[in-house]
């Protein structure tokens, strides 16, 4: 029987991997342990401030590494895609509860270690939520399936790559999902949603969920109200002049009306044919169709990529 902890101790967390493809074994149970203890971790994350996600088994997972010399070889294999990767080091101490738990937030279930192994976040973390969407009296609202498969797509579409499979997920995720809405605390005036003036526009500060707000409002936390999709476009309804602004500290999505009913149109239709809806990155783009994904004809001359991941 190998030497598990001698292996540890020659070769690193690295060295435990084969050792640790079941969950039941003496091996994974090691990995788990010092991963836990704070054993230093590197992950990529992109220009939104969130984790670079794959698909895997049908689960959103963030790309980890043993050590930042693996992170730097799979970051160059990213950017040579088109990908912006940015490599982060996991923090360590009480620290690192918090960060598995802002990372279950942003749509993973696992991690990815080194391309090999995928660890379930609630074995790394405690307290890791039972619910999705839920409001909450101390968190208004968790939507991690909202948020990896909007995060997910917007990384696709930002590399120029056409994922009509990530499109629609995305599509059918707003059309079904809650959010919230920042507001004024004024009942006088029917609670007025809070904005913000963009490039000489007013733009109705929305998010996924409650984590999105607090890092868009470090300071003070403003009050929310809960919105469904059919609510967004009432609300814009009302105020013609102004787009919603998704996330504004991460993806900063703009919604104008137009694009909620190419979203609408997107998740309802079940024919299966090419995506039909303009581009959300640049609507003057010719050959750019749905949602920003573009015909793998067209990949060698239209860039979808919006400009706030330029």
């Amino acid at each position: 029987m190998a030497d598990l902890y001698r292996i540890f101790s020659d070769e690193g967390l690295a060295g435990l991997l084969p050792y640790a493809t079941n969950p039941n074994s003496h091996g994974y149970h090691i990995l788990i342990d010092k991963i836990r203890a704070g054993i230093p971790l590197s992950f990529i994350r992109t220009q939104m401030e969130a984790p670079h996600l794959v698909v895997k088994n049908g689960t959103y997972q963030a790309l980890f590494y043993t050590t930042p010399e693996k992170a730097q070889e799979q970051a160059d294999n990213l950017l040579a895609q088109g990908y912006k990767p940015t490599i982060e080091d996991l923090p360590d101490g009480h620290g690192r509860q918090g960060a598995f738990l802002w990372l279950f937030d942003h749509g993973p279930t696992h991690i990815l270690l080194d391309d090999t192994i995928s660890v379930p976040i609630d074995d790394l973390a405690d307290d890791v939520p039972d619910y999705d969407g839920q409001p909450t009296e101390e968190h208004m609202l968790r939507n991690r399936a909202l948020n990896g498969a909007t995060f997910y797509y917007l990384q696709q579409a930002a590399a120029g790559l056409g994922n009509l499979e990530a499109e629609i997920t995305w599509t059918k995720a707003m059309y079904g999902g809650t959010f919230l809405i920042a507001c004024i605390n004024d009942v006088a005036n029917d609670y007025p949603p809070l904005c913000i003036n963009v490039h000489g526009r007013q733009n109705l500060l929305l998010y996924t969920d409650w984590r999105q707000v607090q890092m868009d409002h470090i300071d003070e936390t403003p009050s929310c109200i809960t919105v469904n999709f059919e609510m967004l476009k009432n609300i814009l309804d009302s105020y013609r002049t102004s787009v919603l602004l998704l996330n504004h500290a991460t993806c900063a999505l703009t919604l104008d009306m137009d694009l909620l009913e190419q979203i609408e149109k997107s998740a309802t239709d079940t024919r299966s044919h090419e995506p039909t809806a303009a581009s959300i990155f640049d609507r003057e783009k010719k050959g750019a169709y749905s949602l920003g994904q573009v015909s793998e004809e067209d990949w060698g001359r239209v860039d979808p990529t919006p400009d706030f991941l330029k």
